[in-house]
């Protein structure tokens, strides 16, 4: 029998195992008063994302925040989140038919959550800090891929320094002794704390990392 999100109680199912899932234009509405998404349908077919059995341990174990997410066919995407804020609630749109292997499905979501969790940031510094930060927590690498650090660019920061930069902070936050929770607290603290606010200060310390440390960790200790 064809497994489809129909047959998908509240208990934890295989999200690759499903092979009959609606297209994301199944949840449009087509009012003319309201066009946009059908956030009824949304809500009627949404799960949370420990609900997914490749995605719980990521959330159980390892401590990334959980969202709401709805399985469905995307073009041209992996996934995506809230598409450009059409929807009123934190949401994950993830297409499983487009993931190479379970890994990658867990990045998928780990890229979108670092989205969500970084308020809907680009690919920038703050983004592409929780991202790193939320693939070292679940026992990945750092991410390579400068498609993660494009918009670093909109703060005069190179690709390679962008990396760097998160790439150390990243490393700060989740190799240090603190509990999961002051580790997602910090994450959004990366908010306030910019790369502006570090040119703003004259660059008093010798670099953004210097900056960042004494400023965010020095509350923790």
């Amino acid at each position: 029998m064809s497994k489809s999100l129909d047959h998908v109680s509240e208990e934890t199912f295989s999200a690759l195992a499903l092979d009959n899932i609606e297209d994301i234009y199944y949840f449009y509405s087509f009012d003319y008063d309201q066009p946009g998404y059908d956030e009824q349908l949304l809500s009627k077919h949404q799960v949370d994302g420990s609900n997914i059995y490749e995605l719980k341990d990521l959330i159980y174990d390892y401590g990334i925040p959980e969202y709401k997410v709805i399985l469905c066919k995307l073009e041209n995407m992996k996934g995506c989140v809230n598409l450009e804020g059409d929807v009123s609630w934190p949401l994950i749109f993830l297409d499983p038919t487009k993931a190479e292997n379970l890994d990658d499905l867990k990045k998928t979501y780990i890229h979108e959550t670092a989205h969500l969790f970084s308020d809907g940031s680009d690919h920038d510094l703050m983004f592409s800090i929780a991202n790193n930060s939320f693939l070292l927590m679940s026992g990945y690498e750092l991410s390579v891929r400068d498609y993660d650090y494009r918009a670093c660019k909109n703060f005069d920061i190179s690709t390679d320094e962008a990396k760097n930069i998160s790439k150390e902070i990243s490393r700060l936050i989740v190799e240090s002794h603190l509990n999961v929770e002051t580790k997602l607290e910090i994450i959004k603290l990366c908010k306030m704390l910019t790369y502006q606010t570090y040119v703003d200060s004259d660059k008093k310390e010798s670099s953004y990392i210097e900056y960042f440390e004494k400023r965010i960790f020095s509350y923790f200790r």
